[in-house]
């Protein structure tokens, strides 16, 4: 099934696979059959999701952190669009943001019996954490108006007042070449879990995508679909890029998005999703998020504003975005290896529309 992949070359299935959010390393057969195997599957947990709520298909996106959390809610522009996560995901045309927030976990979800002694980040303060996040935060605002907390007291809240997809940055779990894991490493750690858990438990299964993102695929993903010539690799490097791009998009003027351009030279975006975020205006960011302008694009000034860590908010942004792009790759590669399987296409005609569909070289 995967033989029109092989035609291709293989920094071709390379490409391919960071625009898809895969490993982009190992031979042209173990890149093809992992490709395959994504797309296949991508497709079939999104068919098989069944969430009916109407209204346009909504992703929470959450940049983790011990001390701190990103969360940002984008949503299709098709108001009024039902049906499964599949119908929503192929009519999602346009992209806006419905909420965007950076939250203090210690200060945030301060229990009323707080024992200052006590450890802020202990097994028993972060599971209160992780239970409090799921019922504040994770929940759709009810009809009535009541909040997400209200929703989320119920055990099983109706499939109507969560999010369609909730999407949970993926945490290191190595010692990055230390000698030791660093304490806070297992703490993040542990929050992920409880999260991944508590969502797990409370969602009604086939109702609610729960997905964990590795931020290093999110980081080649845009390095990759933006041109841009990152030779940087630094811990301030990596971060000043990505609240660049964010602030780009952020000011895109339009359907015609020049989103990219300052960061590859180039005046067209060559990010689908990107070319339709014309209801991200300038006026739509949060406040106290310091976008750039066309005269402000000095590192220093991104990465010395501030007490709002910006670094943030882009990472959930660009994560929720990245994600969505995936899933449409992923949906177009499995419609086409489809025709294939179906005799409607040739394996030389697969590998000539993954190279136009994808822009690869």
């Amino acid at each position: 099934m995967s033989g029109g992949l092989l035609k291709l070359k293989l920094a071709q299935l390379k490409a391919l696979s960071t625009s898809l959010g895969l490993p982009s390393s190992g031979t042209k057969g173990a890149l093809s059959d992992a490709i395959l195997r994504a797309s296949t599957v991508a497709s079939a947990q999104i068919a098989n999701n069944k969430n009916k709520r109407p209204g346009p298909l909504v992703v929470k996106s959450v940049d983790m952190g011990v001390r701190n959390l990103s969360l940002v809610n984008l949503h299709s522009s098709f108001l009024g669009v039902s049906g499964t996560i599949e119908s929503k995901l192929k009519t999602s045309g346009q992209i806006g943001i419905s909420q965007w927030k950076r939250l203090d976990v210690e200060k945030g979800f301060r229990p009323d019996a707080w024992t200052p002694d006590i450890s802020s980040f202990d097994v028993e303060r972060l599971a209160t954490i992780a239970h409090a996040l799921v019922q504040r935060e994770f929940f759709l605002p009810r009809i009535d108006g009541s909040s997400g907390e209200e929703a989320g007291r119920r055990a099983l809240t109706p499939p109507a007042y969560w999010p369609d997809v909730i999407l949970i940055e993926r945490q290191r779990f190595r010692s990055g070449s230390s000698t030791s894991i660093l304490e806070w490493t297992i703490r993040v750690n542990m929050l992920e879990n409880m999260l991944h858990a508590i969502l797990h438990t409370l969602a009604p299964p086939g109702t609610v995508v729960v997905a964990s993102v590795n931020p290093k695929a999110v980081l080649a993903y845009w390095t990759l679909r933006t041109g841009a010539t990152r030779s940087a690799k630094g811990y301030k490097e990596t971060k000043a890029f990505k609240t660049q791009l964010a602030a780009a998009i952020l000011n895109s003027p339009g359907p015609k998005s020049q989103a990219t351009q300052g960061l590859n030279g180039s005046s067209e975006s060559k990010i689908p999703l990107i070319n339709n975020l014309s209801g991200l205006k300038l006026e739509t960011a949060p406040r106290g998020f310091n976008l750039l302008d066309d005269d402000s694009r000095d590192v220093a000034r991104i990465l010395g504003a501030a007490k709002v860590k910006d670094d943030d908010l882009a990472d959930s942004f660009l994560q929720g975005l990245a994600w969505l792009e995936w899933m449409h790759g992923r949906q177009r590669l499995a419609a086409a290896i489809r025709a294939q399987d179906n005799s409607d296409m040739a394996t030389a005609q697969l590998a000539d529309f993954v190279i136009e569909e994808f822009g690869l070289e």
